[in-house]
């Protein structure tokens, strides 16, 4: 069965080959991604999502100015992701990429007032450890401006002891790749937000059962938001 998705008419998902289901994003007739595609991806690579989003949807690697705009807008409008906002020079420096702070507290504060009354003594940890995480990105930058440590491996080292000291009160090891972290939590922190209940209840539960580094985790905690 065809649907239509943006300007252009699609029966499969151009990633998963299934029956492409609305609401979902195009870049030509037959090259169409499902949002729930779309959101998937962005779990398992976000920094390189947020880098080009046009190569991991669609391959293509040298995609125009205009062509990359088009791509967020539509992001934005069919599937509700926004551009992150980050500067040439960071990028050229390997900055990480900043949540938007403001979202990350309106997502906070939604998930509280969700929470039953007897469960929220059991996840107030959780949401102090992923509130913190969502604020390491602006203190990582201003570390790398000063020049704090030379070597990338140096750097990353800082950012795994961080990431270590913070999640010391919950049911989680530390992280490999710390850098995804931020922007991370900040996406998994809004899917959570939006939930349907019973997927809403069963990330409060895995998250209080199951253990496994910092950024597996909110992987597969996000992917339960987005799965049917």
């Amino acid at each position: 069965m065809t649907h239509r998705c943006g300007d252009h008419i699609c029966i499969y998902d151009s990633i998963t080959y299934d029956d492409i289901k609305p609401p979902c994003i195009s870049v030509g007739n037959d090259m169409c991604v499902s949002c729930e595609t779309v959101k998937s991806t962005r779990i398992h690579d976000p920094e390189a999502f947020n880098d080009n989003p046009l190569a991991k949807l669609f391959a293509l690697e040298n995609a125009s100015t205009q062509q990359t705009k088009q791509i967020w807008a539509q992001l934005g409008k069919q599937c509700g992701i926004k551009r992150p906002t980050m500067t040439k020079q960071k990028q050229k420096q390997k900055f990480v990429v900043e949540p938007d702070l403001n979202q990350v507290s309106r997502d906070m504060q939604k998930i509280s007032s969700r929470l039953k009354p007897r469960k929220r003594h059991q996840i107030i940890n959780w949401l102090l450890v992923l509130q913190r995480i969502s604020t390491m990105a602006y203190h990582w930058n201003t570390m790398i401006k000063l020049g704090i440590h030379k070597r990338e491996i140096d750097i990353t080292a800082a950012m795994k002891r961080d990431i270590l000291s913070i999640v010391q009160d919950v049911k989680c090891g530390g992280s490999h790749h710390p850098r995804e972290l931020p922007i991370g939590v900040s996406i998994f922190l809004n899917e959570w937000a939006k939930s349907k209940s019973e997927k809403f209840q069963k990330i409060v539960k895995f998250l209080n059962t199951s253990g496994g580094c910092m950024e597996g985790k909110i992987q597969i905690a996000t992917e339960m938001t987005v799965r049917d």
